[in-house]
């Protein structure tokens, strides 16, 4: 069982499985694989024992739990990955949720988030999307207050930051929404929390693209020194590198001047699955460069560690809230997570809970 957010059944026994981070827009919960998150992490219960596995390896990498068989071998499982060392630790326990504890403390417990992110928290791409987003997303406020619904929190999309329905990170849309301090205050005024969605990839368009090129903030081209280019919201953009100590300078200052100082109370991180499909476009590595390819689940973790030190230095007496969508085990630290973009169906709704299971079983 378990491996994270993995579709399906939470009993994985005779399937086949890739852990590589992928933006799975409209997954089926029964079916799709992979998803958004890289977690190679396995419970078996047999007889009176339970024991997990953890591969600790960040290159794409699968499974197969017995969908294989081979005439010339008994059953068997395999894990292979695309790169990197054989490192992994092995866990035991009388029952299932001794595992899990055993995991954790080799890969961090959950944080301690506010109270209020425990509540009932509005969203939807409706609101910022509109040409009157501000009216909108206070008329949220007015509604909730109508109807005597408790809402703690609102997740705002990132419609607040599009242009002809492009999204671009840190740069608020004034037609949009052009008083986003009245609009935090509001929300504060009635009891309401904010988180803002950011992504960590840059449109070749984006306001600050080439400022950010020049300073080289971008995971590098394989074959030159010029930005990665990935596909990303109907365009072509660059992914941020979080290897790189001035790129986590640049962003942190982007959460805090864009989001915190205007009101925001906690980030989204989102679309972070860091899709670069040239797998030796060079990461600065921290002086050490390296292929994304080796590395690419860590990125989100570096994303939303950068974001989290942002909020901790702004509001240094507050417990910080973050969500991000993608990550690798350990993330649980920094942020709470969701099932992702998936369908709306009764079968989602069933095979969800499931996932969740298994998330929770693997730390998150």
């Amino acid at each position: 069982m378990v491996l994270g957010d993995k579709a399906g059944d939470l009993q994985r026994t005779g399937k086949r499985y890739e852990m590589r981070n992928l933006d799975a827009m409209g997954y089926n919960a029964v079916s799709t694989d992979p998803l958004y998150k890289h977690i190679p992490f396995t419970i078996t219960r047999r007889d009176d024992v339970s024991f997990g596995l953890f591969y600790d390896n960040l290159s794409s990498c699968w499974l197969d739990l017995g969908n294989e068989i081979d005439n010339y071998h008994a059953a068997y499982r395999r894990w292979q990955a695309e790169a990197g060392d054989i490192d992994y630790y092995l866990f035991t326990g009388e029952r299932v949720l001794d595992v899990t504890k055993a995991f954790v403390r080799l890969t961090g417990k959950t944080l301690f988030g506010p109270k209020w992110s425990l509540g009932y928290s509005g969203s939807t791409m409706h609101y910022t999307d509109a040409p009157d987003a501000q009216n909108q997303l206070m008329n949220f406020i007015r509604l909730c207050d109508e109807h005597a619904i408790p809402c703690d929190a609102f997740q705002l999309s990132s419609g607040y930051t599009s242009i002809n329905g492009k999204r671009y990170v840190f740069n608020w849309n004034y037609d949009k929404v052009p008083q986003p301090k009245v609009m935090s205050q509001a929300f504060h005024d009635a009891g309401l929390h904010l988180a803002a969605n950011i992504k960590p990839c840059l449109l070749q368009d984006h306001p600050r693209y080439h400022e950010v090129a020049e300073q080289g903030l971008f995971i590098r081209d394989s074959e030159n020194d010029t930005p990665e280019r990935s596909s990303f919201w109907d365009d072509e953009g660059s992914n941020l590198d979080f290897t790189n100590p001035q790129t986590v300078a640049w962003w942190q200052n982007g959460v805090t001047t864009q989001l915190l100082e205007m009101g925001i109370d906690a980030t989204w991180n989102d679309n972070n699955e860091f899709e670069v499909w040239d797998g030796e476009a060079r990461c600065h590595g921290f002086g050490n460069e390296i292929a994304i390819k080796h590395i690419r689940p860590v990125m989100p973790l570096l994303m939303i560690r950068a974001s989290m030190e942002a909020q901790q230095r702004f509001a240094p007496t507050k417990r910080p809230y973050l969500i991000s969508r993608s990550g690798c085990a350990g993330m649980q630290r920094y942020v709470q997570t969701w099932s992702g973009d998936n369908r709306t169906s009764w079968d989602t709704l069933r095979y969800n809970i499931r996932m969740g299971l298994g998330m929770s079983l693997s730390g998150l």
